[in-house]
């Protein structure tokens, strides 16, 4: 490892155009870093949400917006007949990230329909 940190730094010079003496080379004092360790809990992973899935879980039919730049306009509706479409409520996204993906949370990354990811820990 001595060997090679100092080969790296004769490269460094050699890249600056810089000639080291042969004393110099020697003279290179080695500097032993620690491994970088990231803090638990600080690694995150999202999860795309699938808005129908939602609905379905919530026994309704599907999952519709009435504004894309409000990312709380989703709502799940029902189809019957003969009435047509049937608005059925909103959506429990948090519950839904829970049931898919194991330990994570709902969160919104953005101001759009689209914005909503299940965040999970991974580390």
């Amino acid at each position: 490892m001595f060997r090679r940190v100092s080969l790296v730094i004769v490269l460094a010079f050699a890249m600056l155009g810089i000639s080291p003496s042969a004393s110099a080379a020697s003279q290179v004092t080695t500097v032993q870093v620690a491994p970088v360790v990231q803090a638990k809990g600080s690694l995150t992973y999202n999860y795309p949400v699938y808005h129908y899935q939602v609905c379905k879980r919530q026994g309704h039919f599907g999952a519709s917006f009435y504004n894309p730049w409000n990312p709380r306009s989703w709502y799940c509706y029902d189809v019957s007949f003969p009435f047509g479409v049937t608005f059925a409520g909103g959506l429990d996204i948090n519950g839904w990230c829970k049931a898919k993906y194991k330990g994570s949370t709902a969160v919104l990354t953005g101001k759009s329909v689209w914005d909503w990811k299940c965040r999970k820990r991974v580390y």
